[in-house]
């Protein structure tokens, strides 16, 4: 339901001084009041179903806005409250986004971005001057430690990696030692192998065993390391 058809059907909830539409069903505020509706100091939408506050910002002249126990998840929706600069009084709780970490200090570093500079109370909680440089401070430690969180994943990706192509790197050495000359021997004993390569890659070492040691064994085993598996081991004859 729109809130213009809460207020033609139940105009008992406006009067100058508030607007207090809370659990009537509101799911939408994108359509424009009329002005009188607008200029309204204290607005009431708490339980109902806003998912987004895109049209919030009509209530330009609000000091008192209640959201609470929607269904708002999105810290970027708070940008529409942007042409509130009046407001100071701001309630969240209750909505999905109040459960994620570091809310207040989202809630005050959006309300920053969009000058709400007087907003002076959050979910009943008065806010104090330092938070607002505090609430800055903590999402940015959140970020860095993120970002670190992320790179030791991927460290210990490449390490896993390092780990299953450690055992390749050894044979190969051994190998290498005894071989000489070019590379060579027989592509139909090499068919197993290639077969293996091209399902498992290098996370199939024992593919080579069936080789016996020699010249094709070395080929192979470069292969696979160079991560060339059977698409450049004569793909026509795997």
């Amino acid at each position: 339901m729109q809130l213009h058809h809460v207020l033609r059907h139940a105009p008992h909830v406006f009067t100058p001084e508030r607007l207090n539409a809370s659990s009537r069903g509101v799911a939408t505020l994108e359509q424009l009041l009329p002005s009188r509706f607008q200029a309204t100091p204290v607005v009431y939408l708490s339980h109902n179903a806003l998912r987004s506050l895109r049209g919030a910002g009509q209530f330009y002249v609000a000091r008192t806005l209640s959201l609470a126990g929607n269904a708002l998840a999105d810290f970027g929706e708070l940008y529409h409250l942007a042409p509130c600069t009046q407001l100071q009084h701001l309630s969240l709780q209750g909505n999905p986004l109040a459960c994620r970490p570091f809310y207040r200090s989202r809630v005050l570093c959006a309300a920053a971005h969009c000058g709400l500079t007087r907003l002076s109370s959050l979910d009943g909680e008065a806010i104090e001057p330092q938070e607002w440089g505090v609430a800055a401070a903590s999402l940015q430690r959140h970020a860095r430690a993120l970002s670190l969180l992320l790179s030791q994943e991927c460290r210990i990706h490449q390490l896993a990696l390092l780990a299953r192509l450690l055992p390749l790197h050894r044979e190969l050495l051994a190998l290498r030692a005894g071989v000489a000359g070019p590379s060579g021997g027989s592509w139909a004993a090499a068919k197993p192998c290639l077969r293996l390569l091209a399902r498992g890659g290098a996370q199939a070492p024992g593919a080579y065993s069936s080789l016996g040691s020699g010249p094709l064994r070395l080929d192979l085993l470069l292969r696979c390391v160079m991560g060339r598996g059977c698409s450049s081991a004569r793909p026509h004859e795997c």
